[in-house]
């Protein structure tokens, strides 16, 4: 079983997901130190392999925020 973690970078205050002007994130562990990051596709409605998660946890980006999975709309396919 996989274990995600969900990100929302917006620098809007208290952004939701699919706000407008907000990314949504998901890292996907497959093993404790193997991962593959994804972005939601908003005109696609999936999720795209992206690198910039990784750019955005290593800069300790201030506009990233983890987001619950029971938080995240019903559009929005889980992994």
């Amino acid at each position: 079983m996989n274990r995600v973690l969900y990100f929302i970078y917006s620098a809007a205050v208290g952004a939701k997901p699919l706000d407008e002007g907000s990314a949504l994130y998901a890292r996907v562990f497959r093993t404790e130190y193997s991962f593959k990051d994804y972005k939601w596709d908003r005109d696609a409605n999936e999720w795209v392999a992206s690198d910039y998660l990784g750019y955005l946890t290593a800069t300790g980006s201030p506009d990233l925020e983890n987001v619950a999975e029971e938080n995240l709309p019903d559009q929005i396919t889980k992994f």
